[in-house]
């Protein structure tokens, strides 16, 4: 038997960033394919339209997928492309430029019940049924909403911060390790994923819960059983969020032991990952040295009151060269929030939506060293009129309304 390489466009091709993308960026073109075949080599051959822009031999042990991927500077590329791997393609749109605005940005399907500052969200979106899930993903559309990432997909009953009990954990699918969580939609993360094909919209899923379960190999492995069979599925996000001032090395190794599992499950899909605060230099040596993300997202901070404009600019400013030197990805994460009297609100200060530092300037702040903009969160801070419930209140009716008015201006 002859060695194989099969590819399913729809499964096995994945462009990073996702179409459409700009002038100014690398895009990246991977792909897998599985060999149900003999160990060996096999030959990829890259091409956009008619041009070949990589060709490679790569290794394909018997009953694994191969991987391979290439590297395509985007400059002069405007307009619409195809893109074939071994005779399989996707499409490929190129822009002039990106628009300061926003790409997508976080759900959370059910607040954790050990988040405080979530306290004025939680009843509501615990609340959410199927059907109100694939509405909110149509409102949404009206924002310009391509990529959803799922924030901690689980959680525990009692929060304890220093030995959260493993017996307490709940799961917001319908998994067979955990049990079910408090929440009233059946299927929560199939809904959007059936809805997000629908729409055209890209969903990263994430595992365990970045405020104590460390997600282990057989939760990787349950759910891409579970959801693997969606089209927009389209990669991982680890939920461990780390402070890059303070360097754990503990918790960058979880984080690179869990990249290792999805390598091995699907390579194709690329891994998210959302560290906070200004990068310490131990960080940025580890980063240039290991194998944990394949884009890099931090967050701005600003709605924290941790960074503001200046800082947050000099932090992507830093993180845009260290990434091109390792040729990894450089997204945003802008956050929509706002803390009062302790909770989430959307964003009231400093101008709200468009002000000295309303969330306009944070998108315009770090547009110029990013492929992607995403925010935390659209759930409770971006809610489309009419939606019921209501969750964030008529603030976020006013955020989602005031976005679309700037959005629609650009």
């Amino acid at each position: 038997m002859n060695t194989s390489f099969n590819i399913n466009p729809d499964y096995d091709i994945r462009l990073l960033p996702f179409s459409p993308v700009s002038e100014n960026d690398i895009l990246e073109i991977r792909v897998q394919g599985f060999n149900d075949g003999d160990c060996g080599e096999t030959e990829v051959i890259f091409r956009i339209d008619d041009e070949v822009v990589s060709t490679q031999k790569i290794r394909v042990e018997s009953q694994k997928y191969g991987f391979a991927s290439c590297r395509v500077p985007m400059k002069d590329r405007c307009g619409n492309h195809k893109v074939y791997i071994n005779g399989q393609s996707v499409d490929l749109e190129v822009l002039k430029e990106a628009k300061p605005k926003l790409d997508g940005g976080f759900a959370m399907i059910g607040p954790p019940n050990d988040r405080v500052p979530v306290n004025a969200l939680r009843e509501d979106l615990k609340s959410f049924t199927d059907d109100d899930w694939g509405r909110y993903i149509d409102g949404l559309t009206e924002i310009g909403c391509k990529c959803i990432i799922f924030h901690n997909c689980q959680e525990y009953l009692l929060y304890n911060n220093f030995n959260p009990d493993p017996k307490d954990l709940r799961a917001h699918y319908n998994s067979k390790m955990y049990p079910k969580s408090d929440i009233k939609s059946d299927d929560p993360i199939g809904v959007v994923l059936k809805k997000a094909e629908e729409h055209g919209i890209q969903v990263f899923i994430s595992v365990g819960n970045c405020f104590g379960h460390m997600a282990g190999s057989d939760d990787f492995y349950e759910m891409f059983e579970l959801f693997g069979k969606y089209k927009s599925f389209y990669g991982w996000y680890l939920s461990n969020e780390l402070d890059m001032k303070n360097f754990d090395m503990d918790g960058w190794e979880i984080l690179r032991r869990q990249a290792k599992t999805i390598r091995e499950i699907s390579p194709v899909k690329p891994i998210l990952v959302s560290p906070y605060e200004f990068p310490g230099e131990e960080v940025i040596e580890y980063m240039k040295t290991k194998d944990v993300f394949d884009i890099m997202m931090p967050q701005d901070c600003v709605g924290q009151g941790r960074l503001n404009l200046s800082q947050s600019d000099n932090m992507y400013k830093i993180l845009s060269d260290v990434c091109a030197e390792i040729k990894k990805h450089l997204w945003a994460n802008c956050e929509a929030f706002d803390f009062l009297d302790g909770v989430l609100v959307p964003r009231f200060k400093n101008g709200g939506m468009d002000g000295e530092i309303g969330f306009v300037q944070q998108i315009q702040t770090v547009r110029p060293y990013v492929e992607k903009i995403m925010n935390f969160a659209y759930t409770g801070f971006f809610t489309p009129s009419g939606f019921v419930p209501k969750v964030g209140g008529d603030a976020a009716v006013k955020q989602f309304e005031d976005y679309k008015k700037y959005m629609e201006s650009l």
